[in-house]
């Protein structure tokens, strides 16, 4: 059996979610899932489909902070990928990935991992910090902002949507069902929005 691209899945299962938030929540609770695009002896998974390969240097990634295995590479064309993703430290080919709904992936030759291993403070698990990816229980699919971006009420922009809406801070987490600040494009106001589904 062909090995397929591989997201461990975490799935709470909750009924309702805060009356504060919008969005019709999921039935399930909100799903948490784990990038791991290798097969077990370190290939891409069967069903990844390569778009192109580089070559570069790579450093813990700034989008994906809570998982390990998740690196911002530097191509030698001076081009940045954040997240890819590798098979431990010292890792010498990574595959990047914009979206985690679809298989593409850019493989990157990696000619020096930055990463070092804490010893001495180890993550707590790989969902410590905030997700790079987010759908929305309206459909909305949102990635995570690196850089400058501009603060409201206190919150930097930290993801942009798909329809141009930006959502503000981490993740809130209550019963097992996820919400966020959103802002419209439309909109100036700030409204508290259901969270399906994140990656890590």
């Amino acid at each position: 059996m062909a090995t397929s691209f591989v997201v461990t899945m975490a799935v709470l299962f909750l009924s309702a979610c805060s009356a504060l938030a919008t969005g019709t929540p999921a039935k399930s609770g909100t799903s948490i899932a784990i990038m791991n695009p290798f097969t077990p002896s370190g290939e891409p998974a069967s069903d990844i489909q390569i778009s192109g390969t580089v070559s570069g240097s790579c450093q813990p990634s700034l989008l994906d902070s809570g998982n390990e295995n998740a690196r911002r590479c530097f191509t030698t064309d001076s081009v940045i990928l954040d997240p890819c993703f590798v098979r431990g430290y010292h890792a010498t080919v990574g595959l990047c990935i914009n979206d985690p709904r679809n298989r593409q992936a850019i493989m990157i030759s990696v000619n020096n991992d930055r990463s070092v291993r804490n010893l001495d403070n180890p993550p707590q698990s790989l969902t410590a910090g905030d997700p790079w990816f987010i759908q929305m229980a309206d459909g909305r699919n949102c990635g995570a902002q690196g850089g400058g971006s501009y603060v409201v009420a206190g919150m930097r922009a930290a993801y942009r949507c798909d329809d141009e809406s930006v959502l503000f801070g981490s993740p809130i987490q209550q019963d097992g069902v996820w919400s966020i600040r959103a802002q419209s494009a439309a909109s100036s106001e700030l409204t508290l929005a259901v969270v399906a589904a994140v990656w890590f």
